[in-house]
């Protein structure tokens, strides 16, 4: 009876001890009183702040909610205070409080924790919608579209108290048909006739490569032909073949092929203000530089760029990725005449669809290009891989203009 006792007793004492734990790991790792102020605070990273839509009026971003941290480093362990500071660098820790958003594996971490000095929050921001790469959002918007705060605490969430809308060209319909045919590595851009922005795809997306430069090759010989050709001489000298290229170097020039390099707007060191790469620079002019266009690197943008002068009649204007309200002004004319343009343009191959004419030139190499004069203009890049799709993609763009046309004939009648 006795052992039965000691037995009984152990039982109870075990007992008591669990449910005092029970009690510490309920109470005990609870953070006392939130102590955080309630006064505009700073994140520790920029925050999309304002929302953005697209052609046709479709919003491009949506608003969220994000995991957040209000981080008060006074009253932090020294501990976590040395791992968040290792992190996020010692001025943020100076402050009396900062809002610390992100999803690295020390913030997924200390979501975990319960300590003084760091509590659960919410931040309200923008992000893109489905089928609109956050690269390219973040350089379109560029700087103005981030903030740091101040951010003001409504309810249970922070948020940021003034957003405006900006109004971008990028088409949401045509990036989501031309998104499925890319393939892994491919790129795809995509602008009107006035230099706006209307897509600029890369798979996999929020990488950065769809603003990757690749070597030319052949891809700008339309636009070099055009200028070449305004010299009458070089119809003898020039002939058709694979060095076409080379044949132009040689016959040209090398530096007046970098010249017209530079009024086809290659060379400077942003096709948009913002974007994550910078173009290349152009190389030394000499025929062995020039020849096949291996050592000449441009990105899809200024690819497109280099053929807006065969649906704007000889002149080249400046990318943008904002709707504009007004006409875009003609940029700088180039050497070559309409007429050669149009001559130039005559001998390329067609693919009609639905009635809308598309140029297309797709040599051997890393670029295709197919453009048309209809419904404003469309000039589409194809990149890389995707130059295996380079029809079906060119299909695609035509089946979405053919659509744009019917709705703006029922919205005009």
């Amino acid at each position: 009876m006795q052992w039965d006792r000691r037995v009984a007793l152990g039982s109870s004492a075990t007992v008591a001890i669990l449910a005092a734990l029970s009690v510490w790991y309920v109470f005990g790792r609870t953070p006392p009183q939130i102590t955080y102020l309630r006064k505009p605070t700073y994140a520790s990273s920029p925050l999309f702040a304002d929302a953005a839509m697209g052609d046709l009026g479709i919003p491009l971003t949506t608003k969220v909610l994000e995991p957040a941290l209000v981080v008060v480093p006074s009253e932090l362990p020294a501990w976590a205070r040395a791992q968040i500071e290792h992190q996020l660098g010692a001025s943020l820790m100076r402050q009396t409080q900062f809002i610390w958003d992100g999803h690295s594996a020390l913030f997924q971490k200390a979501r975990g924790w319960a300590i003084t000095g760091l509590y659960p929050a919410t931040v309200k921001t923008w992000t893109p919608v489905l089928g609109m790469s956050r690269t390219v959002l973040q350089a379109a918007a560029g700087a103005t579209q981030y903030t740091r705060g101040p951010l003001t605490l409504k309810g249970s969430d922070w948020s940021i108290p003034v957003a405006r809308e900006e109004k971008l060209a990028w088409n949401l319909a045509l990036t989501r048909s031309l998104q499925p045919l890319l393939g892994t590595g491919g790129v795809v851009a995509a602008i009107d006739g006035q230099g706006q922005l209307m897509t600029l795809l890369g798979n996999p997306s929020d990488r950065g490569l769809a603003w990757q430069p690749h070597p030319v090759g052949l891809g700008l010989v339309p636009c070099l032909m055009a200028e070449a050709l305004a010299e009458p001489r070089l119809l003898n000298e020039v002939k058709n073949g694979q060095n076409m290229l080379k044949q132009l170097s040689d016959a040209w020039g090398s530096s007046k092929i970098q010249r017209a390099l530079q009024r086809l707007g290659l060379g400077a060191p942003q096709s948009i203000k913002g974007q994550p790469v910078t173009n290349p620079p152009l190389p030394h002019p000499s025929p062995e530089v020039m020849s096949q266009g291996h050592a000449l690197w441009a990105t899809p943008l200024e690819m497109a760029r280099a053929y807006l002068p065969f649906i704007r009649h000889g002149a080249i204007a400046p990318l943008t990725p904002y709707l504009a309200t007004q006409a875009i002004e003609p940029g700088q004319p180039l050497v070559a005449p309409p007429s050669t343009l149009l001559e130039v343009t005559q001998g390329l191959p067609i693919l009609v669809i639905g009635g809308i004419r598309f140029s297309v030139w797709r040599p051997d190499g890393n670029f295709a290009v197919a453009y048309t004069a209809t419904d404003g203009g469309l000039i589409v890049v194809v990149e890389g891989p995707a130059t295996n799709n380079t029809i079906a993609l060119i299909h695609a763009a035509g089946v979405w203009l053919n659509q744009l046309h019917g709705q703006k004939k029922g919205i005009s009648g």
